[in-house]
């Protein structure tokens, strides 16, 4: 499960796509139980719950025979959702761009490495937050455009794939 540190920059959470704000839940006192297993105290009622993770920041929960979707929303995703940056990734598209002015604090990869969808591909340091560019395909790293340390805008070229 997410650590307390990390549920601070959360913003709010994603059920089937839906948004729900976090003071929806607020009152909910949750309980740990075993492993995956939790009892939620909601308005009164008590709920049995299942808690699996299933990719970065999204979970499956089965809530009293009741399977949802949830997914974490920091506040900096909402940033960059909010700056246009997730709408305009075309998978399709050989070059990855940066969503936001920054500093490269750190590359994980290397030309003609072959990369994985999800995969780290740099670090972008933003608004004092550290955000991890990754890979929106599976490809081969034809160019990368930076170096650790340099300053970046938004919008210019960081990395560019094999077409």
């Amino acid at each position: 499960m997410e650590s307390i540190k990390q549920l601070q920059s959360i913003d709010h959470i994603s059920v089937h796509g839906k948004s729900v704000s976090l003071e929806t839940i607020s009152d909910a006192i949750v309980e740990h139980m075993s492993d995956d297993r939790y009892s939620i105290l909601m308005d009164g009622i008590t709920y049995s719950a299942v808690v699996r993770k299933s990719s970065d920041k999204s979970y499956r929960i089965k809530i009293e025979g009741r399977l949802l979707d949830v997914r974490l929303i920091r506040k900096i995703d909402q940033i960059v959702q909010n700056m246009g940056y997730r709408d305009r990734l075309n998978i399709a598209s050989v070059n990855i761009t940066s969503p936001m002015p920054g500093l490269i604090k750190k590359i994980f990869t290397h030309v003609g490495e072959t990369v994985l969808q999800h995969q780290n591909l740099l670090v972008l340091e933003a608004m004092k937050m550290e955000n991890v560019i990754k890979s929106p395909k599976d490809g081969i790293i034809k160019s990368i455009l930076v170096m650790t340390g340099q300053p970046v805008d938004k919008t210019q070229v960081l990395v560019e794939f094999e077409k």
